[in-house]
């Protein structure tokens, strides 16, 4: 038996713990396999222009949202934060 609580709790949980590290750096992967795709596609623009004002202000929180630029992708993540 271990005598730290903490290191018991890390032992118990190191599976699981592999397992969700692995299933966020597949996410990661695969978002930054996409992006080119996104980026460079300009019927993306288009679609979002399309859309309703309701919809375009509920979907980039009451701001202006460009979803081909990274820039402004981490400034809403941060601004929300």
């Amino acid at each position: 038996m271990l005598r730290n609580v903490f290191l018991k709790s890390l032992r118990d949980l190191r599976r699981s713990f592999a397992w969700w590290a692995f299933g966020l750096v597949g996410y990661v992967a695969l978002i930054a396999s996409v992006y080119p795709t996104i980026r460079d596609n300009p019927d993306l623009e288009k679609l979002v222009e399309s859309y309703p004002e309701a919809l375009k202000a509920f979907i980039a929180f009451g701001g202006q949202f460009d979803f081909t630029s990274p820039r402004a992708t981490s400034a809403a993540s941060s601004s929300r934060s």
